[in-house]
């Protein structure tokens, strides 16, 4: 079984040279929003980056991603949108409420904790690597209403 992880659960194991290893014992699945966030939007952004030491880490972060993505280490999983668009509306909704926002301004990655559930439904629990607290309660709150089972993983 896949675990579920989202962008700053990746980059805490990268940042610590663990991130091969982990993948070395778990299969991960992400979604496409945090393939975006990890590898194309970094990839686009570091010719513009100024300091050649950070142009250097940003490259080589986000290449990284991408080969083990290309490897199949990483798999990007899509979301069944007729059946939890939803959902999606109401996580962004929840998530705005507990950041204060307007669901317009949510930057926290909602498809995660969709992508959770919908593991969890197919699998009978799906296992989730967060940093993100807010992510991390909302996917509680839904799971709990929903009668599933996340495992959350600490790093």
């Amino acid at each position: 079984m896949a675990i579920v992880a989202d962008a700053s659960g990746l980059i805490h194991l990268q940042r610590r040279g663990q991130l091969k290893a982990f993948l070395a014992r778990e299969q991960v699945a992400i979604t496409e929003r945090i393939k975006q966030e990890l590898v194309d939007i970094p990839l686009k952004k570091a010719p513009f980056i100024r300091s050649p030491e950070l142009k250097v880490l940003v490259e080589r972060s986000a290449e990284e991603i991408r080969d083990l993505i290309e490897e199949g280490r990483i798999k990007v999983m899509s979301i069944n949108y007729r059946k939890y668009s939803k959902l999606l509306d109401r996580v962004k909704e929840d998530i705005a409420a507990i950041e204060g926002l307007q669901g317009h301004q949510v930057k926290a990655d909602h498809t995660l904790v969709v992508l959770a559930i919908q593991v969890a439904e197919q699998e009978g629990v799906a296992r989730v690597v967060s940093m993100d607290r807010t992510i991390n309660g909302v996917l509680m709150a839904i799971s709990k209403e929903r009668g599933l089972r996340i495992e959350f993983m600490k790093l």
